[in-house]
């Protein structure tokens, strides 16, 4: 499919003003009659070669908006059309959506589909628990009207749900939202109209080109040897703090993310090689769909087979939040200057094994990444000692 934009000079403009109107050109056969963008400039303005108004980066996106458009309409209608003209496209891009569909109805359908692929195996609990938050956000800031519009949501209602977002007070677990996670509740916003789009609820997602940009966050440190036995020799009285204590260390000796330590079984994630036990135990982001899954295999080291087999191979439950609140004031308490979260654990345990072993394809597959690529661009942090490592005569 081709689309492509002409002007068109308005009839009695003395300024040389005109309209662009559009053409749809599918199989070789272009529409009768080109349709008015609604998109006005200057003759002058119009670079008919590279499509663009030069004096309006604006006035340029918008032509970049039906194009995108007409894209989704194609890729829509072409696998329910065996036979599809460009004038199919053209009806479909011109005929209004529904007059107006509840925005919770909408929300309603969209959390069911997200269930549905939950289901499937193909989004983790997580992700889907991330969506269920899109549902308590909304209700925040929507008035209580099951009749509010899915087409009101534009680029000015999601100004004023950012806003909303950052400074809500507090009600029961509502909280006001730091700047990283209020551009990820805008995203799942976006992701929530694009559904809408495709349902054809709404013509476009008046979204689409909106940056929700996610401010860099600062580089967690890992835990040195020392600090680990520091961890491990401290003397705790909360039953609370001891638990948590003994997750985290088993996240130390088994590289596991929060999530894969409460999966892990004994009976169905550890196997035998000449008197050895090994863990070999997919990734909880392995996806159905992808042809080659992360699994992790590495050695069933003796601190994590005492850990677990003092719970009985059934920890304590946390939620992660209270996990890494609990674990911050334990850090403190033991004197370790340095911000740690559940993922420290498992950086932690994939440096040491790096610097043990001084290359990426071992620790890779220990970690259960799907490439070497991925534990040496996000935790390979070259130490002292793996230099001269590197240097010391064999």
């Amino acid at each position: 499919m081709l689309v492509r934009f002409k002007f068109r000079k308005s009839k009695n403009a003395a300024n040389k003003t005109g309209v662009l109107y559009c053409t749809i050109t599918l199989n070789g056969t272009t529409i009768k009659n080109p349709f008015s963008t609604g998109v006005h400039t200057e003759k002058k303005f119009w670079d008919t070669k590279n499509q663009l108004i030069s004096n309006s980066a604006y006035k340029t996106s918008q032509l970049e908006q039906i194009k995108a458009d007409l894209r989704h309409v194609y890729e829509k209608l072409r696998t329910e059309k065996p036979y599809l003209t460009a004038e199919d496209i053209k009806t479909y891009y011109l005929t209004p959506p529904p007059a107006g569909v509840p925005l919770f109805q909408v929300l309603a359908e969209y959390l069911a589909y997200r269930k549905s692929l939950l289901k499937s195996g193909h989004i983790g609990v997580s992700t889907y628990k991330g969506d269920m938050t899109l549902l308590s956000n909304l209700k925040s800031f929507v008035p209580k009207d099951e009749s509010y519009l899915i087409n009101r949501v534009d680029a000015t209602f999601a100004a004023r749900y950012e806003m909303h977002l950052k400074t809500r007070p507090k009600v029961g677990k509502l909280l006001p939202l730091a700047h990283n996670s209020a551009m990820i509740a805008l995203q799942k916003l976006s992701r929530l109209l694009d559904f809408a789009r495709d349902q054809g609820y709404i013509l476009s997602n008046p979204l689409y080109e909106k940056s929700f940009a996610i401010s860099s966050v600062q580089e967690k440190s890992t835990l040195t040897a020392t600090e680990i036995e520091l961890l491990e020799n401290f003397t705790f009285q909360s039953k609370t703090y001891v638990h948590v204590r003994d997750m985290f260390l088993f996240q130390l000796h088994t590289g596991f993310a929060f999530g894969d330590m409460y999966e892990f079984s004994e009976h169905d994630h550890t196997f035998e090689h000449l008197g050895k036990v090994y863990i070999r135990k997919p990734r909880q982001k392995a996806r159905p769909e992808r042809k080659h899954k992360q699994t992790a295999v590495l050695p069933y080291f003796e601190k994590a087979q005492k850990l677990y087999q003092k719970y009985s191979g059934k920890f304590p439950v946390y939620t992660m939040t209270t996990y890494n609140r609990v674990l911050k004031e334990i850090i403190q308490i033991v004197g370790i200057e340095k911000k740690v979260t559940s993922h420290v654990g498992r950086k932690s345990a994939i440096h040491s094994w790096l610097e043990k072993m001084g290359r990426f394809e071992i620790p890779a597959k220990m970690a259960g990444h799907a490439s070497s690529r991925v534990t040496e661009s996000t935790y390979a942090k070259i130490s002292e000692r793996m230099v001269i490592q590197a240097w010391e005569p064999e």
